[in-house]
């Protein structure tokens, strides 16, 4: 039986919570409801929700619920922020986010191999971040770690589940329009992060081609209370179809294993130094 209490019940825990819950979460922290009933109890919300023009609306991201506030008092909220510092990704960290997004599982030597450079470190601060985490281990010589995104990763931009990214065919679009100055904030999924795009530096072209839509909304809503972080690592100039080249490159590499639990520092180190040496070996 319905609680007649429940879309109350809902507002309290989301208000509560950190990170965004699941229904099947809700229903399990409340008597005699089902997850259909908590789903029911969301949606009936967010009607009236519209229909009184509330500035607060539950979204679902990254496989749950949260309370957000609309679009249209972003300026206000952002205020509230001002006088804190701004987390910013480097080019290199939007270029190698990305290419996790899209070819993920994949190996740090793979996204070398598709930037052209090392990026050890923008990997390390990616996952200090927990944008991406290590997600198995590859079987090939040296069984290198694999990467992929995080829920943290989705609930920064606002999606449900990695299937909402915009297509490559999309991304492409978004970077040609970027480049010709026009907006590139299109399509619903964009629309319910409910922020605008910037560059990492405004006057910098190359960092809108670096990831356009996708990785400056992440950029754009990392904590504003958190410290920045250098990743140290030159990233390449890349134009706007360099980048639709680098996410459509294909990766070919046997099949990978079951996800392994995340490496002590010393195996980090480890893998560093083995693949220093690894590339030695290569160039000898």
């Amino acid at each position: 039986m319905e609680n007649p209490n429940l879309d109350n019940i809902v507002l309290a825990l989301l208000f509560a919570s950190d990170e965004p819950l699941s229904a099947r979460k809700i229903a399990a922290l409340v008597e005699d409801v089902t997850v259909a009933d908590v789903k029911q109890a969301i949606d009936a919300w967010n009607q009236r929700a519209d229909a009184e023009a509330w500035s607060i609306a539950i979204e679902q991201v990254a496989g749950g619920y949260r309370l957000a506030t609309r679009a249209e008092y972003a300026p206000y909220v952002s205020r509230l922020y001002s006088g804190r510092r701004k987390l910013r990704l480097s080019r290199a960290g939007l270029e190698t986010l990305a290419i996790v997004a899209y070819k993920q599982p994949v190996t740090r030597a793979e996204i070398e191999s598709i930037r052209g450079v090392g990026c050890g470190s923008v990997v390390a601060n990616l996952l200090e971040r927990t944008l991406i985490q290590i997600t198995g281990k590859a079987r090939v010589l040296g069984a290198p770690f694999l990467y992929g995104t995080t829920p943290e990763f989705l609930e920064y931009l606002g999606l449900n589940s990695i299937k909402d990214l915009p297509s490559l065919e999309d991304l492409e679009a978004l970077l040609a329009t970027e480049a010709a100055g026009e907006s590139a904030v299109e399509g619903e999924s964009m629309a319910a992060a409910s922020r605008d795009l910037e560059a990492a530096d405004d006057d910098d072209d190359d960092a809108a081609a670096a990831l356009a839509a996708l990785a400056q909304t992440v950029e754009d809503t990392l904590s504003p209370a958190d410290e920045t972080y250098e990743d140290g690592d030159a990233a390449p100039v890349a134009s706007g179809a360099r980048l639709g080249a680098m996410v459509d490159e294909p990766v070919n590499r046997p099949l990978y294993s079951e996800p392994q639990p995340a490496p002590s520092p010393e195996g980090n180190a480890a893998e560093d130094h083995e693949a220093d040496d690894d590339a030695q070996a290569h160039r000898e």
